[in-house]
């Protein structure tokens, strides 16, 4: 992208920020993907625009003329997109089940006792995965405790198990795929089908633009997966970085679920992180609460490879329409501000949390 097209739109600080900040990959990366209309500043209008591009009008804008302006620079996207240096899944090596969900009186594909190989694919249900602010890698060390075994993660009404037993660490879960004899409709495809719960994206004068349920919402049902544009672990940190200096809020996760497994193979146990800065959906806009009504799942269902898992979110507990969607940036984790001393530089930078619940740990990270 030239210089002149940025300073057009009003962008210089763009300019400045992967031309002059951060030069060179991170540069060379982004740039090309940017269009001169993703350079324009949103208006309530094309915002709202951007949030239609979900499923049936699912994700809708309620904006007042007194609220800042929205995200600049975000365009709204249903699925990963991937860097250029990174090479998308190959459905070539998934493995399907056999199952045909043709008996009746038979536990339902995917659920608990159902001998589908898909749901017993996966057997973690412990948290490596973490919200990352900034400058950032895993503790070494720092292991999961001894995987709990199981065989199913939904129930027969597409209900995330872990999350209706009150499960606060992230949870691993493999969904049947393509090459599975089951049909579509088989209760172990949920994530796949997308969004089914109506959202509102709002501004809160203390948080920033938020998520608010438009529906009920049962506990243990899909929300939203965390989409953006999947880069390597490398270019996640040079971005962070650049964003830092700017003063720019960081919107990357690590896709880092089962770093430990792979370390232990002698693999790289994270390779790749999602960055919703400039392309997301609107699990970009859920909060951190200490309380958080949301858990989060690394999900497999279009790729066999462990590194390319799918970050989704699915209701905790019973979600009242009205209650802001959001989860906890520890993962989970049981941490205060007292452990600071005993974490590693990198982990003591902090910031504070106004989340209001009863349980605030007063700091977010």
């Amino acid at each position: 992208m030239h210089p002149h097209i940025l300073r057009q739109f009003g962008y210089e600080d763009l300019l400045l920020q992967f031309c002059a900040v951060n030069p060179g990959p991170t540069a060379d990366l982004i740039l090309p993907t940017l269009k001169p209309s993703d350079l324009v500043p949103h208006t309530y209008e094309s915002f709202a625009n951007e949030l239609a591009q979900e499923r049936n009008n699912l994700v809708t804008l309620d904006a007042k003329p007194t609220d800042p302006f929205p995200p600049r620079c975000l365009t709204y996207v249903t699925d990963f997109l991937y860097a250029a240096d990174v090479s998308p899944p190959d459905p070539a090596f998934l493995l399907g089940c056999s199952c045909t969900n043709e008996d009746p009186a038979a536990p339902a594909c995917g659920t608990p006792n159902s001998g589908c190989s898909c749901a017993e694919r996966v057997t973690h249900d412990q948290p490596t995965s973490t919200y990352k602010p900034g400058p950032k890698s895993r503790a070494k060390g720092r292991k999961r405790p001894p995987a709990a075994l199981h065989s199913g993660h939904y129930n027969e009404e597409r209900r995330l198990i872990a999350a209706k037993r009150g499960d606060r660490r992230t949870v691993g879960v493999a969904e049947c795929a393509a090459q599975c004899m089951c049909p579509p409709q088989c209760t172990n495809r949920v994530v796949q089908h997308g969004v089914q719960v109506r959202m509102v994206v709002r501004y809160d004068k203390y948080k920033g633009w938020a998520a608010i349920a438009d529906q009920d919402v049962i506990a243990g049902t899909f929300v939203a997966q965390y989409l953006g544009e999947v880069v390597t672990v490398d270019e996640a940190h040079a971005r962070t970085l650049t964003y830092n200096r700017l003063g720019y809020s960081t919107y990357l996760y690590d896709m880092d679920f089962w770093a430990n497994e792979m370390e232990d193979m002698g693999l790289p146990g994270i390779k790749f992180a999602i960055d919703a800065q400039f392309k997301g959906n609107v699990a970009r806009f859920f909060n951190h609460s200490c309380d958080a009504n949301l858990l989060a799942a690394a999900v497999l269902y279009d790729a066999a490879e462990p590194h390319h898992h799918r970050l989704a979110f699915f209701a905790r507990r019973d979600i009242k329409r009205g209650e802001e969607l959001c989860f906890d940036y520890q993962g989970g984790r049981e941490e205060t501000g007292d452990d600071a001393g005993s974490l590693p530089e990198f982990e003591r930078l902090r910031f504070e949390c106004h989340c209001g619940s009863a349980n605030c740990r007063k700091v977010i990270f």
